[in-house]
């Protein structure tokens, strides 16, 4: 009986000492958990290093590594701009507003874009620069086919070939114009000085095309002459190129007897 008792007493001796064992090396610290400790050991000397506590942050080199990188996009995005041309980028600036643009059918979509009477090229040219000036300024998928009257020619597979024709660029040139600054009134746009800064420099430009290269119509050269000069004066009288509501409504209707003229 002793020697039971004996044997008894060892073996749960040894087994206490088995369960004291597997305790400690529960406790001992895992290899993955070594291997974090030194991380953040090291991430925290590497940020003592470069933003120490005792130095302003505005002397730390870590917190300016993104200004470059700020300043480098911007520049980017305003070199982009400039690359464009001047009207071109007044159709993004009318774009980027957070007022939504009303479209503008002059005198009704079928009558807008409908064959003319008259279909000599400068009205198409017109009418293929309303067309493409509503599908630029409102920039969504259309289902609309482009009237294949609007093409300058039947090999033509882009309305922007008018652009190229410098018997008639003009026309197409001065349509867009025409329908950005109608549909920026009708839709209550606001733009600053620099944006009608650049539609002098526009207006200058067609003038001066319509002088050289463009071909000209008896029945057109008056409205055309008074239409952009009167745009032309308002502009320069303006107070530093910061237009009234009344200014701009002016311009607003110049632009307005110009799409009626070529959309008669």
């Amino acid at each position: 009986m002793e020697i039971r008792k004996a044997q008894l007493r060892f073996f749960q001796s040894q087994m206490r000492g088995a369960y004291y064992d597997y305790v400690e090396k529960l406790q001992e610290p895992r290899f993955i958990d070594k291997i974090k400790d030194s991380f953040q050991s090291i991430t925290m000397r590497l940020g003592s290093i470069l933003c120490p506590d005792h130095v302003p942050i505005i002397k730390r080199p870590l917190t300016w590594v993104p200004v470059p990188v700020c300043l480098l996009l911007i520049c980017l995005f305003y070199l982009l701009m400039m690359d464009q041309p001047l009207l071109d980028q007044s159709y993004q600036i009318a774009r980027s507003s957070n007022i939504p643009i009303k479209t503008i059918d002059i005198h009704g979509n079928e009558r807008a874009f409908a064959p003319s009477n008259d279909d000599q090229p400068v009205y198409r040219a017109f009418g293929a620069g309303l067309w493409q000036g509503k599908q630029q300024l409102i920039q969504q998928e259309s289902i609309d086919i482009v009237p294949a009257h609007l093409y300058p020619d039947s090999q033509a597979n882009t309305l922007e070939t008018w652009k190229k024709m410098n018997a008639f660029s003009f026309y197409y040139q001065t349509a867009k114009w025409c329908y950005l600054t109608y549909a920026s009134y009708e839709s209550r746009l606001t733009f600053t000085n620099r944006f009608w800064k650049n539609q002098l420099q526009i207006i200058n430009a067609l003038l001066a095309d319509y002088q050289e290269n463009a071909y000209k119509n008896e029945s057109d050269k008056i409205i055309i002459s008074n239409s952009l000069h009167n745009v032309q004066s308002i502009l320069n009288q303006s107070d530093h190129f910061h237009l009234t509501k009344r200014q701009h409504r002016h311009i607003r209707d110049e632009a307005f007897r110009l799409m009626n003229h070529f959309n008669r």
